[in-house]
């Protein structure tokens, strides 16, 4: 376990600090960042659909039929060619919100561990777990007013995330001093 703590705090100090940057783009940028994610949307359905379709027609000998592999990726290509803005508010909205809902989730328990483990300051980022959790709830809660501001409350939750895996990565440095051998 210090072999982990002494090798590997400076990434979580980098992966904080660019999720923190992130979200401070975001937030500033909330309009930016819809469109953004809305392309970033259409582009992983395309991709994706064509990678299905390519795949149900080169069958290999575990697949006995590939009707529905093919079926799906032109399903996917074609949400990906006609999506529309107003689908991208709503599907955006649920899409981070699921995902930064489940990240919050592992800040939480991650808080709980740190807690356990030294029991100093685990509250603050406890605290932000939280925090992120509503703001990932507000986006579940109400997708089309929440559309307007996807950016802001975006942003606001990547910045969140970002500061907890910074201070977390002080955390991970202070551990390597006091237990490594």
């Amino acid at each position: 376990m210090n072999h982990i703590f002494r090798h590997y705090w400076g990434l979580a100090f980098v992966i904080g600090l660019l999720f923190m940057l992130a979200g401070a783009g975001m937030a500033i940028l909330p309009f930016g960042t819809y469109y953004a994610l809305s392309l970033l949307l259409s582009i992983t359905f395309i991709v994706g659909g064509t990678a299905e379709i390519v795949m149900g027609i080169r069958k290999d000998k575990l697949q006995k039929s590939s009707g529905w592999r093919i079926a799906g990726g032109i399903t996917d290509l074609i949400i990906g060619v006609i999506i529309y803005p107003e689908f991208s508010f709503e599907g955006l909205s649920y899409l981070l919100a699921i995902s930064l809902m489940f990240r919050s989730v592992m800040m939480m328990m991650l808080s709980f561990s740190l807690r356990l483990y030294d029991g100093i300051g685990w509250f603050w980022l406890m605290g932000i777990s939280i925090l992120s959790m509503l703001l990932s709830l507000l986006l579940l809660w109400n997708p089309i007013i929440t559309g307007f501001t996807i950016g802001l409350f975006t942003g606001m939750a990547f910045f969140g995330v970002g500061l907890f895996i910074f201070l977390f990565s002080f955390r991970l440095r202070k551990a390597e001093i006091i237990y490594a051998p």
